[in-house]
């Protein structure tokens, strides 16, 4: 186990109605350069009896080694265990059952499946299966003190299993062409499933059989309706637990990849959102305020809607939908959804919806009125009051944590010195004065945008100094003087 020092570097006050949120850059990872550190790249997010776990990358040679970290109380990084010794083709998943964790580690080129109680000591589960390659675990999902995982067969087929999270057995459920989507419901776990058929030999297939299944220990494994309803493909987050029934993306030759639900009765189409055999493809799941939320694909563009079972309300929402997405983008926080998000004055960066109203959280600002950059906000994670992600300023990925701050107050605790200026107005407007303590300093006022930019410069010449902000777009800057006697540092908000 390793301990790495981090510390909070940013913060950023943003409303949304009446709610104030923050963000604050909690790590400091380099991943190039003289300052490089030496892990990087976290990922991977989750939180296991309270805290915040994830993974990071260690470069030995040219192989990237994958480490499961933890974040202490303190803002520090604890290097935990090493998951993946640079092989490629690896893939983390993690699932918690009461108090035990089960992670995929590659031993090798072999994914397989570890669990661990106390993060120090990690124990391989052995398969039963001798003689049959069975590995690479992946899709986790939980009910009733068990995992339920896919994993794959040599010939690259895929079966459904189960472990004991108490005696650690293994059983084995069903074998398809592949597995996807597994979801738990009313004691049921639902799956979708792919078969291929090669009836005349030719190494082709002749048929296919597709559909959405639910397994328990007593009936085994049964089909929702016949061939009918096939679980969508597109995403890995298609099915979810709403209003006690399933929802998902399914499939008729009428309607094409549309919105369904599942009572444990009876399939019910949500809406034909692309008309008759056309796809939307609904995917990226999430339930905000008792209501689903989910994006659409027109035309390779991504649309959110949002669905309220208890009257059977269906909304498109006026929403900054990203280019692209995938389920790690999208999070339920304080009744807000929150999702990677594009704008055209942004680049893609976090955004908040609720109650037809956006806000971008614009974690790495454009330092003109003529560039724009991204730092693609993902692996969105709730865990107790705050909402954790991942964003990229340049090429460093680094942790930040967003929560609700009533405050109204500007902070400038983070200062790196006695305060020898002040700012006012702050927050200010198209101007803010630069105050000095004493009338006989000469030095250089620099002011920074959130990614280290500076994007105005002045001389101090004067006892106050007026800096006009015009130029600056609406958000929160360090303020840097530089004189004879050091440097000093305050935080501005520009309204």
């Amino acid at each position: 186990m390793k301990t790495i020092s981090t510390l909070i570097l940013l913060m950023c006050t943003l409303t949304l109605g009446a709610q104030n949120f923050t963000f604050d850059q909690i790590t400091n990872f380099i991943s190039s350069g003289d300052d490089k550190t030496e892990f990087s790249d976290p990922e991977n997010l989750f939180g296991f009896k309270g805290e915040l776990y994830f993974t990071v990358s260690k470069k030995v040679g040219f192989d990237s080694h994958i480490y499961l970290a933890k974040l202490t109380a303190d803002n520090n990084i604890e290097t935990l265990h090493l998951l993946n010794n640079g092989q490629r083709d690896y893939a983390f998943y993690q699932a918690s059952v009461g108090n035990r964790l089960f992670v995929t580690k590659q031993n090798n080129t072999v994914t397989e499946l570890w669990w661990t109680e106390d993060l120090n000591t990690f124990s391989k589960i052995e398969s039963p299966f001798v003689g049959k390659a069975v590995t690479t675990p992946a899709n986790f999902q939980t009910l009733d003190g068990n995992l339920y995982y896919t994993a794959t067969y040599s010939d690259y087929s895929t079966g459904l299993f189960s472990c004991n999270a108490s005696n650690l057995s293994i059983k084995f459920i069903s074998k398809h062409t592949a597995v996807t989507n597994i979801e738990s419901l009313n004691n049921n776990i639902y799956y979708g499933y792919t078969d291929y058929f090669d009836d005349d030999g030719d190494g082709y297939a002749d048929r296919v059989d597709f559909a959405i299944v639910y397994y328990n220990l007593t009936d085994g494994e049964t089909k929702l309706n016949d061939d009918n309803y096939a679980a969508g493909t597109i995403a890995s987050a298609n099915f979810i637990k709403y209003n006690k029934a399933l929802y998902f993306s399914g499939y008729t030759a009428d309607t094409g990849y549309e919105l369904f639900s599942y009572d444990g009765n009876n399939i019910k189409l949500i809406k034909d959102i692309v008309a008759g055999s056309g796809n939307s493809l609904p995917q990226n799941m999430v339930i905000v305020d008792n209501m689903l939320y989910f994006y659409t694909v027109d035309n390779r563009n991504m649309q959110l809607h949002k669905y309220n079972a208890s009257n059977e309300d269906f909304t498109t929402c006026t929403f900054n939908a990203p280019k692209e997405s995938y389920d790690k983008y999208v999070c339920a926080f304080k009744n807000h959804f929150f999702s990677n998000g594009y704008g055209s004055d942004y680049g893609h960066e976090l955004f908040a919806y609720k109650d037809k109203s956006t806000k971008a959280f614009d974690i790495n600002p454009k330092a003109s009125s003529w560039s724009k950059s991204s730092s693609n906000p993902h692996s969105l994670k709730t865990i107790g009051d705050n909402l954790w992600f991942v964003a990229k300023i340049g090429s460093n990925s680094n942790i930040y944590k967003l929560y609700e701050d009533n405050s109204t107050s500007i902070d400038n605790s983070f200062n790196d010195s006695k305060v020898d200026f002040s700012i006012a107005p702050n927050p200010a407007t198209t101007y803010f004065n630069v105050v000095l303590e004493k009338s006989d300093v000469n030095g250089i006022v620099n002011v920074f945008d959130l990614s280290g930019n500076i994007v105005l410069s002045q001389k101090i010449s004067t006892q106050n100094t007026k800096v006009d902000t015009q130029i600056l777009r609406s958000g929160l800057y360090v303020v840097q003087l530089y004189t004879d006697s050091g440097s000093y540092t305050q935080k501005l908000k520009i309204k």
